[in-house]
């Protein structure tokens, strides 16, 4: 339960609403017939103001006077001072059985989100909160790759980390934390973020009851690690063809071209078309020949022509010169 909820309790018939009270502001007695305690009810939490009627005077809604502390069990009771419209009092005193417990400070997200792929090396990567933290519980490493700091980025199960540029910036009111690699991270490559119990909640008191912005202290249960974290997008593919022995308007005195072609993949072939014709495939892959066309129909002293040239890898992938 947040923190910053307010409490309700329904009654299964409508109730004369003075007779459901509670303690307010200052108050921590357990006074008023509605109560909420985390003490067994030696104290009680003060609310803003007499609970609120609604749905025909069967829910009564109380707002507490601060924030609740966090990962704390409450109670709530009511005593047999509420009557219903009648005037007829409850049989027995109310009190909730369990109660409820509110949340404790944990990781809610990251982006780029678990198990998502084809993540763009060059992104920043950020871990949120279900509640404000204090920033100065948010630390990375920014000089080498060991796994230091309370939020860490690794690919090979924490024995290095990712060095980030600088410390995580803040933001969404001090929920989101960002941080930028240092460098691209690596292609098709699986990372997952850790962030350790170091980190801390920011959140504070406001009411004066308690003093002046007191800090309401709570850090994670348990160390955060992504279940499966995100993979990054593969290498795009790199290629380029040339024709060693001709250029733009030269004039061919031989009847083979010849050239080269480089790819990070394997290239698969070299193909040749003269004239926009049908592709013919070369002799050779990264050095390749072409033999010209022979005939005078076809090649003729003086004519001109052009050649279009391309090489194709292993994926399917072209590239082209001409």
């Amino acid at each position: 339960i947040d923190i910053d909820s307010d409490i309700a309790v329904t009654f299964n018939t409508s109730m004369t609403t003075s007779t459901i009270t509670s303690n307010t502001i200052s108050d921590t007695t357990c006074s008023g017939s509605l109560q909420v305690s985390n003490t067994s009810f030696s104290t009680c939490i003060p609310m803003t103001a007499s609970p609120v009627a609604s749905s025909s005077d069967t829910v009564f809604t109380v707002t507490p006077y601060s924030y609740l502390d966090h990962a704390t069990t409450y109670k709530i009771k009511v005593t047999t001072n509420a009557q219903d419209a009648n005037s007829t009092a409850l049989n027995s005193a109310y009190t909730s059985t369990t109660g409820f417990t509110t949340a404790t400070l944990q990781v809610s997200s990251t982006s780029p989100v678990d198990e998502s792929t084809d993540v763009d090396v060059s992104s920043d990567v950020s871990v949120t909160f279900n509640q404000p933290v204090d920033s100065s519980t948010v630390t990375t490493n920014t000089t080498d790759t060991s796994c230091s700091g309370s939020l860490q980025l690794s690919s090979d199960s924490f024995s290095t980390c990712v060095q980030m540029s600088a410390s995580p910036t803040a933001s969404n009111s001090n929920q989101t934390y960002t941080v930028t690699p240092d460098s691209d991270l690596a292609y098709d490559t699986t990372y997952k973020f850790k962030v350790t119990t170091v980190v801390e909640s920011a959140t504070t008191r406001s009411s004066s009851i308690f003093g002046s912005s007191e800090p309401i202290y709570s850090t994670l249960p348990s160390t955060y690690t992504s279940p499966n974290g995100f993979t990054t997008e593969e290498e795009p593919v790199t290629g380029s063809v040339t024709i060693s022995n001709l250029m733009d308007s030269s004039v061919v005195h031989t009847g083979l071209m010849i050239g080269t072609a480089t790819s990070s993949e394997t290239i698969s072939s070299v193909e040749v078309s003269i004239d926009s014709g049908s592709y013919a495939t070369a002799t050779g892959t990264s050095s390749w020949t072409f033999q010209f066309p022979t005939g005078t129909n076809t090649w003729q002293s003086g004519s001109e022509h052009t050649i279009d040239v391309r090489l194709q890898t292993s994926s399917s992938t072209y590239f082209s010169a001409s």
